[in-house]
């Protein structure tokens, strides 16, 4: 592997390879074994023929290959074709190398739908982002200077409110009883929050039509958060006569039958798709179907028993959702290091928490929601401070790949800045009142987060913040 060894200088990544080569040689060997005693006992020279044609196969065409471990197999392929074809690669044999590594370690369906994986997930979350952000390969870094300006930012201002602009469904005018008016705010929510992520881009499919030039700047969709959480409003008020609790658009029963063009027909009647087109629907309907799928299977269909049986822990809550909904799963994995970020899971418990008046404990174990508009902002105050590449990239509006060092710096450094300025409010706030206790954290990261989020909205609108990273994902 002269070839290799000289192309490929990380050794971690130069041994996977080489392991990978290792175990194709050897199935292709016990492949052949297996013919050769066929043969010997009983087994007919045909059938021996088209065997071999298959050992020919694995060995000639990996992507043909049936082997058990597909990653094994793709490394290979890489391994062959790194030796055979490395001008005529598209990237570097250690870019490619490191995709693969970063499958090999990801874990299997089974184990991560278990809770001993989901364990502590708030600390998952900001113990895997601070060890990121202590990393070399880290493109971001926080500038602890500037976190004293923006507390006294956030220290000017009282405490914003969860539905302050009255964007949410509230259940009001409701006619059922109350038990069904908050099962039917907690499924708003939850369906709310489900398909709550990438609102920018204006095209489904056409990766490369959003990506920008010196001379051709990039059309953002004008839908945001706003546009999504008024529509929602407005199909559960539309269904207020329905006594019924599986006829509504948004209940588990409805949920679980959801299509792509149902999904569109359904925003049709209260949304103008032709000013705010929703992107991905295919992935928001299989999101959908997937969150009423797991209501009726897990939770006899009721939001509010999925609720009840985190029994009042906010944590607990998260570890139910992530374990119950695939889709929520945001983490990554990169050198055979896990990220967690939890960006959607995290703020359906804050938003559950909020619109039903839950007062869930742990709270303060929550981390910020990890998205597009609060490291917008922790970059215009200059507590996030961008390499000069990632810079460029951003304020030309260029599309980052989704799991790249430079989307996982930025997500992992704003979850470990927003953690150290909520510290530093906490160490530096009076007591907002005398009955305060003053072992209680003053400020949360949720509160926090609040705050940041609809200060970069408002100044997101009126052009005053430099472009926020573009990432296609349904992780936020």
């Amino acid at each position: 592997m002269a070839t290799l060894q000289e192309n490929v200088q990380d050794s971690e990544v130069l041994q996977c390879l080489q392991d990978a080569s290792q175990q194709l040689q050897d199935a292709i060997n016990r492949q052949q074994l297996q013919l050769s005693q066929d043969g010997d006992d009983n087994g007919p020279k045909e059938t021996n023929t088209t065997q071999q044609s298959s050992a020919a196969a694995v060995s000639a065409n990996i992507d043909d290959a049936h082997l058990d471990d597909p990653d094994a197999m793709a490394a290979a392929f890489l391994a062959q074709q790194a030796r055979k074809q490395q001008a005529q690669l598209k990237l570097p044999v250690d870019e490619w190398a490191k995709v693969l590594l970063r499958r090999r370690c990801h874990n299997s369906e089974e184990e991560s739908r278990s809770s001993e994986y989901w364990k502590h997930p708030c600390e998952l979350v900001r113990t895997t982002c601070r060890e990121w952000t202590q990393q070399e390969q880290c493109v971001v870094s926080i500038q602890n200077t500037n976190i004293p300006a923006l507390a006294q930012e956030v220290q000017k201002h009282a405490a914003i409110t969860w539905d302050e602009d009255d964007w949410h469904y509230s259940g009001k005018g409701f006619g059922g009883t109350e038990h069904d008016r908050r099962e039917r705010v907690a499924l708003y929510i939850m369906a709310l929050d489900a398909i709550n992520f990438c609102f920018w881009p204006m095209q489904d499919n056409d990766s490369s039509s959003m990506k920008t030039t010196a001379t051709v700047p990039i059309v953002d969709n004008p839908l945001e958060y706003e546009q999504l959480a008024k529509a929602l409003k407005s199909m559960a008020e539309a269904d207020h006569d329905q006594t019924n609790n599986h006829n509504y658009a948004l209940s588990p029963q409805n949920l679980s039958t959801m299509t792509p063009s149902k999904m569109k027909t359904l925003f049709e009647q209260h949304l103008n798709l032709e000013q705010y087109p929703i992107p991905n629907l295919t992935k928001r309907a299989e999101l959908w179907k997937e969150l009423g799928d797991g209501l009726i299977r897990e939770y006899s269909g009721s939001a509010l028993q999925f609720i009840e049986a985190a029994e009042g822990d906010a944590s607990q809550l998260v570890e139910r959702i992530v374990t119950s909904f695939p889709g929520f799963r945001d983490e990554a994995t990169w050198d055979q290091s896990r990220l967690v970020f939890l960006k959607r899971a995290q703020i359906l418990v804050g938003d559950i928490d909020a619109a039903l008046q839950l007062n869930l404990r742990g709270m303060d174990q929550l981390t910020t929601f990890a998205d597009y508009r609060v490291p917008q902002l922790l970059r215009h105050w200059r507590v996030l401070q961008y390499s000069s590449s990632l810079e460029e990239r951003v304020d030309q509006k260029m599309e980052i790949t989704a799991g790249s060092v430079e989307e996982l710096s930025i997500r992992a450094a704003t979850v470990v800045a927003v953690e150290e300025l909520v510290k530093y409010l906490n160490n530096n706030s009076a007591p907002k009142d005398d009955n305060e206790s003053l072992t209680a954290p003053k400020y949360t990261d949720v509160q926090v987060d609040w705050y940041l989020w609809q200060v970069g909205e408002q100044l997101h609108a009126k052009g005053e913040l430099k472009p926020f990273h573009r990432v296609r994902t349904h992780f936020y």
